[in-house]
């Protein structure tokens, strides 16, 4: 469960934190196409698609952004310390409000 209240104050965060750490690969717009996405295989996930996004918990959001995606074919390494680049980590709290951030592309 999302241990940090949905606010705007929250929102208006989340999307700094997602500009640097995640807008290259998932794009501005959330639709996984970002600038790094070209070429990878799988692309990575399309935050826009509604019915999609209804399917995922906030539990399994926080787990791939923290540890990475559990497909090992992805690039999506995760960003929990020893997990991320050194300096590139970020703390649970922000993770929790990029899930809240990355549900607002769900249309």
């Amino acid at each position: 469960k999302n241990s940090v209240p949905n606010s705007q104050e929250v929102i208006d965060a989340a999307k700094e934190i997602y500009k640097e750490k995640c807008k290259k690969c998932h794009g501005a717009n959330g639709d996984g196409k970002g600038t790094g996405a070209k070429g990878m295989k799988p692309a990575p996930s399309d935050y826009t698609k509604k019915a999609e996004m209804d399917k995922r918990t906030d539990g399994e959001l926080f787990y791939v952004i923290m540890q990475g995606s559990p497909n090992p074919d992805t690039e999506m390494s995760g960003y929990k310390a020893g997990k991320a680049k050194p300096g590139k980590e970020i703390s649970d709290e922000d993770a929790w409000k990029l899930v809240h951030y990355i549900r607002t592309f769900a249309k």
